[in-house]
């Protein structure tokens, strides 16, 4: 009796479980177009969207004294040197694997520095006078 009972079970499980047909050329899945280079093109775009940064940017009145702000991967701080020039510490703390990040401060439309930062906990110093009234930091891939 227990012969009858594991063959008519293998039966069953055999009956369960879907043929195995080849697939077509056409419909599989891992395709796209008609050709692979339209298909090696196509991802190697989507791919390079995803290893930059999404761009930060921030406006701000010159600070009386510091501010520190920035994102998750990048953060700065602007120091007043109480002589008219503004001392800027940039830093980064993502993973050791992501890309370079770029700082950009702008005033109106004067660019006062741009400065690409890698590596974990680097900091770069940079000096810059107070121009205008505010100041825009962005912060992106580089």
């Amino acid at each position: 009796m227990r012969f009858i009972t594991i063959a008519a079970l293998f039966t069953s499980l055999a009956a369960a479980l879907p043929a195995a047909v080849p697939a077509e050329q056409g419909t599989s899945v891992a395709t796209r177009g008609d050709n692979a280079a339209e298909l090696s093109i196509a991802a190697r775009g989507d791919l390079a969207e995803r290893q930059t940064y999404i761009p930060w940017s921030q406006t701000r009145g010159w600070p009386d004294d510091q501010f520190t702000g920035g994102g998750l991967s990048a953060q700065y701080q602007a120091l007043n040197l109480k002589d008219g020039n503004y001392q800027f510490t940039l830093w980064t703390s993502a993973p050791p694997n992501s890309p370079d990040i770029k700082f950009r401060l702008t005033s109106g439309s004067i660019l006062l520095f741009e400065k690409i930062t890698g590596g974990v906990g680097r900091k770069e110093t940079l000096v810059v006078p107070k121009t205008g009234d505010n100041y825009t930091i962005w912060i992106g891939g580089a």
